[in-house]
Protein backbone atom coordinates (compact mmCIF):
# COMPACT_ATOMS: atom_id res chain seq x y z
CA UNK A 1 0.00 0.00 0.00
CA UNK A 2 1.40 3.62 -1.06
CA UNK A 3 0.86 6.30 1.51
CA UNK A 4 -1.18 8.99 -0.11
CA UNK A 5 -2.74 12.32 0.99
CA UNK A 6 -6.05 11.76 0.44
CA UNK A 7 -8.10 14.65 -2.09
CA UNK A 8 -10.01 16.04 0.11
CA UNK A 9 -6.94 17.06 2.47
CA UNK A 10 -5.42 18.11 -0.46
CA UNK A 11 -7.72 20.43 -1.66
CA UNK A 12 -8.22 21.83 1.83
CA UNK A 13 -4.19 22.22 2.40
CA UNK A 14 -4.19 23.32 -1.69
CA UNK A 15 -6.84 26.26 -0.67
CA UNK A 16 -4.96 27.04 2.76
CA UNK A 17 -2.23 27.80 1.15
CA UNK A 18 -3.86 29.71 -1.85
CA UNK A 19 -5.74 31.98 0.86
CA UNK A 20 -2.66 32.39 2.56
CA UNK A 21 -0.98 33.93 -0.13
CA UNK A 22 -3.41 36.13 -1.49
CA UNK A 23 -3.31 37.49 2.52
CA UNK A 24 0.40 38.36 1.84
CA UNK A 25 0.22 39.59 -1.25
CA UNK A 26 -2.65 42.05 0.41
CA UNK A 27 -0.76 43.37 3.06
CA UNK A 28 2.55 43.81 0.69
CA UNK A 29 0.37 46.08 -1.44
CA UNK A 30 -1.34 47.94 1.45
CA UNK A 31 2.14 48.70 3.00
CA UNK A 32 3.76 49.78 -0.55
CA UNK A 33 0.60 51.83 -1.14
CA UNK A 34 0.73 53.55 2.48
CA UNK A 35 4.60 54.35 1.94
CA UNK A 36 3.86 56.19 -1.23
CA UNK A 37 1.35 58.35 0.29
CA UNK A 38 3.24 59.29 3.30
CA UNK A 39 4.35 62.85 2.44
CA UNK A 40 0.71 64.12 1.46
CA UNK A 41 1.76 67.74 2.55
CA UNK A 42 4.56 69.37 2.63
CA UNK A 43 4.71 73.15 4.40
CA UNK A 44 6.08 75.04 7.61
CA UNK A 45 4.23 75.53 10.73
CA UNK A 46 4.24 78.60 12.39
CA UNK A 47 3.50 80.33 15.66
CA UNK A 48 1.37 83.17 15.37
CA UNK A 49 0.19 84.96 18.65
CA UNK A 50 0.47 81.59 20.52
CA UNK A 51 -1.93 79.66 17.34
CA UNK A 52 0.17 77.55 15.20
CA UNK A 53 -0.40 77.64 11.34
CA UNK A 54 0.82 75.20 8.60
CA UNK A 55 1.33 77.18 5.13
CA UNK A 56 1.10 75.15 2.54
CA UNK A 57 3.59 75.03 -0.10
CA UNK A 58 7.35 73.71 -0.73
CA UNK A 59 8.99 76.63 -1.95
CA UNK A 60 8.09 79.19 1.13
CA UNK A 61 10.41 81.81 1.51
CA UNK A 62 11.70 83.21 4.62
CA UNK A 63 10.11 86.41 3.82
CA UNK A 64 7.11 85.18 3.40
CA UNK A 65 6.99 83.71 7.01
CA UNK A 66 8.13 87.03 8.13
CA UNK A 67 5.44 89.46 6.40
CA UNK A 68 2.88 86.91 7.51
CA UNK A 69 -0.40 88.23 9.49
CA UNK A 70 -3.81 86.75 10.84
CA UNK A 71 -5.75 88.46 7.82
CA UNK A 72 -4.36 86.14 5.31
CA UNK A 73 -5.30 82.81 7.49
CA UNK A 74 -8.10 80.68 5.97
CA UNK A 75 -9.96 79.42 8.77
Amino acid sequence: MKNRISKPILNMVLLLLFLVVLWFIGNVSQLLSSKENFESEIGYLVMYEEVVYFIHGKHVQQSDIEIFSSENLMY
